[in-house]
């Protein structure tokens, strides 16, 4: 039985100013949030790191893997490039980008799926991370209609841990965990509900 936890990466600029035009690096609370995680990932004997190319996700990672110390691999299967897909009017463009969406979500199951180790953590972004997940409860039954509400009513807060066990005798999937972010305690934690 495999355990997966996707995290979404620290606080960055753009989370704090969406106008913020630098390298979208971590905030003091973003190494702040990431601390804190390791803490409590330590607890996990984790086999694999895997990370995305972006600066944001690069630096949770590398801040969580100066405390465990274990074999890491970038992938891009799990970055988040389709900016607001949810937030496309119905029509031609979000069709595409919807179809683009399941390649990538259905390739990077597979990708976890074929790994030979049990505990994994994939650092990646919020977008993405609501997206495959909405792919591995529905799978092929996945539609624009069921994902875009999907993606409009889950929040997913900055270092947020969220945990699918996988059986692959079985080839089954289980969301354990939603967004679990405890391990933050009094750290402030933004869900707000952006404006449509």
């Amino acid at each position: 039985m495999k355990q997966i936890y996707f995290i979404r990466h620290a606080e960055a600029e753009k989370n704090v100013d969406k106008d913020y035009e630098g390298e979208n690096t971590l905030t003091q609370r973003g190494h702040e949030q990431t601390i804190t995680l390791t803490d409590r990932l330590k607890e996990i004997p984790v086999d694999l790191l895997i990370v995305t190319s972006k600066k944001r996700a690069q630096q949770t990672t590398e801040i969580i893997n100066a405390s465990l110390n274990v074999p890491l691999k970038e992938n891009d299967l799990f970055i988040e490039e389709d900016e607001h897909f949810e937030k496309i009017p119905a029509g031609p463009e979000r069709t595409k980008c919807f179809k683009e969406l399941i390649i990538r979500a259905k390739e990077a199951v597979s990708f976890l799926e074929d790994l030979s180790e049990k505990k994994i953590v994939i650092v990646t972004h919020g977008r993405f991370l609501k997206f495959i997940t909405a792919y591995i409860i529905w799978k092929e039954h996945l539609t624009e209609e069921l994902v875009v509400p999907f993606m409009q009513h889950t929040g997913t807060g900055n270092t947020g841990i969220t945990m699918f066990k996988y059986d692959s005798e079985k080839s089954h999937w289980r969301l354990i965990t939603w967004n679990d972010h405890g391990h933050l305690g009094r750290i402030d934690l933004d869900l707000s509900i952006p404006s449509h």
